[in-house]
């Protein structure tokens, strides 16, 4: 058993990425692991009032759920990262906007990503898809379930390669929760027993926008995952997710996540909150 507590985080600057603290006790089971985000509004989108706005721009403001971005320490150009492109919905000699695939996921888990010559650069799923979605579930069996990264995080990479530009540091931000200031991933493999699981309970001093889940049942897998003992999803899909509403998961009550059945699969929560 892994009782997961959300504490409040100390401010280690605005783009750092916090582990959080967790308990966790079990008969040799891996420990449940999670990381916690600081979300902070892009200064160069209209709604934080710093330049002025693009059709891109308008595009992603009006589109854009959860996102995540970094600026460059140099300019870039638009024909260094337009080969890395799926598809493209709009160009200029300034930006690029389009989507880029992930290798091992399917076409409509390619996020959007935005591109301007000045060095900014930012990859979003749009405002429907729940936040878990985001949760790069290759990565973190390729690291051994040991870091729990994001699919955003991951396409930025590709396109900074393509562009020949490093990573200063990635920020996110959720267009539709202006005002949450962190988001918190937490993943658990199932060990094949059915039984693997974890617990969270938020504290009252915390408003939550949003919770969701999400399950990566690899090859021909089935498995599930329930929240107190109500299936939120059993069968087969690789990438599946969605979202739960606050009366599924309210403020302090101790909440128990179960994922099984099958060793391969791992699942996990996703919570968008304000402290």
């Amino acid at each position: 058993m892994k009782h997961i507590q959300i504490y409040k985080l100390w401010p280690f600057g605005i783009a750092a990425i916090i582990a959080f603290a967790f308990l966790f006790v079990g008969g040799g089971n891996k420990a449940s692991n999670g990381a916690t985000y600081a979300l902070v509004v892009p200064s160069f989108v209209g709604v934080a009032n710093a330049a002025p706005a693009n059709a891109a721009t308008e595009i992603i403001e009006d589109e854009a759920g959860m996102s995540a971005y970094f600026e460059a320490t140099t300019p870039v150009t638009i024909d260094s990262v337009r080969p890395v492109y799926q598809t493209i919905e709009l160009e200029t000699s300034e930006y690029i906007l389009g989507s880029v695939a992930l290798a091992g996921y399917p076409e409509d888990h390619a996020p959007h990503v935005y591109v301007h010559v000045d060095g900014w650069f930012l990859a979003y799923y749009s405002n429907g898809d729940p936040v878990a979605k985001i949760i790069d579930w290759n990565a973190y069996t390729a690291s051994g379930d040991t870091i729990i990264s994001t699919k955003l995080e991951n396409v930025l990479a590709i396109v900074a390669g393509s562009a020949g530009v490093g990573i200063p540091g990635i920020t996110h931000y959720d267009f539709r929760f202006p005002n949450a200031t962190n988001m918190m991933l937490i993943a658990e493999r199932s060990q094949g027993a059915g039984n693997d699981y974890f617990t969270v309970n938020i504290p009252t001093s915390f408003g939550v926008s949003e919770r969701s889940w999400s399950i990566h049942l690899p090859g021909s897998s089935a498995g599930s995952i329930s929240l107190n003992g109500t299936t939120l999803y059993s069968g087969g899909g690789d990438h599946v997710f969605g979202t739960l509403s606050a009366s599924q998961m309210p403020p302090a009550t101790t909440h128990t996540i179960v994922i099984g059945n099958d060793a391969n699969d791992v699942g996990g929560i996703s919570l968008v909150y304000t402290e």
